[in-house]
């Protein structure tokens, strides 16, 4: 099969073209309409930053705490590493005018923190989940850890049991709205026919449908950005009590970069969460 040169290089200049303006269009209707979740995920963002630079200016071998020895400070930063680079990918995702696939991370975002949360609470789990370094022995190492038997969900309810006594109402919302995210994203994920059919056209203020194929500004953009920011501010306050409960570094929480790292959470957790999708005009008529 012989492709015309003419022909490869008009399909290739239109569809950067394209790409080029779909992502811009994108990002002039996310920057106009999503002041709330474009602010809380820079404040959400902000906060695992600080955690990070906390941990990081530590000496990396040496352990977090005198009771977690196990847990040394570089281990800390990785996981903070990778939450942080998360958050950023899905706020970039949204605002490239790909929050169908925003949502799919989102989904991964929140597992990770709740994983990340299990680790930093026991040993029990990081002697189980720390064997992991090939393929085989990581899948075995995480199904361990977190699949068999419920794990994960179990023991994130356990630590949120311990924790919601000393939690302020902020902190209290975060838990009670956790459960929502995590199976409404799950649709993403598993790339369901619900998901797919509202991913490939979006309804317009007409009677038609626009193709989503390089990036569209969706109406949920918002509403992603605001999930993403709650579910670090739900970290932060379950984060904060491991610390000061679990590790007993109440000194940790006094060094400037623990108190950027909480008070920009508490700051992301200021903007109202899981708010409903403006219908459009095709919606309301089909309602």
């Amino acid at each position: 099969m012989t492709i015309d040169p003419d022909a490869l290089k008009d399909f290739l200049r239109d569809s950067h073209d394209l790409r080029g303006k779909k992502a811009k269009t994108a990002e002039e209707c996310v920057r106009n309409d999503c002041s709330n979740g474009l602010a809380s995920t820079a404040a959400g963002v902000s906060s695992l930053y600080a955690a990070w630079c906390l941990f990081r200016s530590l000496q990396p071998e040496k352990p977090v705490s005198p009771t977690q020895p196990d847990l040394t400070n570089v281990f800390a930063a990785n996981h903070l590493s990778w939450l942080c680079n998360t958050a950023i990918g899905i706020r970039s995702l949204v605002i490239q005018g790909l929050e169908p696939q925003a949502r799919v991370l989102l989904r991964s975002f929140l597992e990770a923190t709740h994983q990340t949360l299990v680790l930093f609470f026991e040993k029990e789990s990081r002697d189980l989940y720390y064997t992991g370094w090939d393929n085989p022995s990581s899948k075995r190492a995480y199904f361990e850890t977190f699949s068999k038997k419920g794990r994960l969900q179990k023991k994130l309810k356990k630590i949120e049991g311990l924790a919601s006594e000393n939690l302020t109402y902020d902190g209290q919302q975060q838990l009670q709205e956790r459960v929502d995210a995590l199976e409404h994203y799950s649709q993403a994920t598993h790339a369901s026919f619900r998901h797919i059919l509202l991913s490939g056209l979006h309804p317009t203020d007409g009677e038609t449908f626009a193709d989503t194929i390089m990036g569209y500004p969706s109406s949920s953009s918002d509403n992603t950005l605001l999930n993403c920011s709650h579910e670090i501010a739900y970290f932060a306050y379950l984060f904060d009590y491991i610390v000061k409960n679990v590790w007993g570094c109440v000194e940790l929480t006094e060094t400037n970069d623990y108190k950027l790292f909480f008070g920009m959470a508490s700051l992301a957790a200021k903007f109202r969460t899981h708010q409903p999708a403006k219908p459009n005009k095709a919606e309301q008529d089909n309602a």
